[in-house]
């Protein structure tokens, strides 16, 4: 769309990184921020701009609004394991941190809130 060069790489990196919530989406902009301050410095602002448009979007509509409905993951038990388990394990620590969150929620709602409060 804007003419950079290795546009496909970008993508795809962009993408990969993207499943780390919020940081995802930092590392992914600044090889991109970086080729287009290389074209010129409107490129470089326009490639912001788009990843800032993109990223603004599915970070605070898409990305909740499917965390609500399909996981009900609050935003705060979020970064709390990435932060948490960050600090344990690394960069590993923070991409599994929302994945192990989720799976601990769920796990506490069948096994604790359903089986002994015998709610719903």
């Amino acid at each position: 769309m804007l003419g950079l060069p290795l546009y496909l790489a970008l993508a795809l990196l962009a993408g990969l990184l993207t499943f780390v919530p919020y940081f995802g989406a930092i590392a992914a902009a600044i090889p991109a921020v970086m080729i287009g301050l290389s074209i010129s410095w409107h490129t470089g602002l326009w490639v912001l701009g788009v990843f800032l448009c993109c990223h603004i979007v599915d970070g605070y509509l898409v990305g909740p609004l499917v965390q609500r409905h399909i996981v009900r993951l609050p935003p705060v038990v979020t970064l709390l394991s990435m932060t948490i388990l960050g600090s344990i394990f690394g960069p590993l620590g923070i991409v599994l941190g929302s994945p192990v969150a989720a799976a601990l929620l769920m796990v506490i709602r069948e096994a604790y809130v359903k089986d002994v409060l015998n709610r719903t």
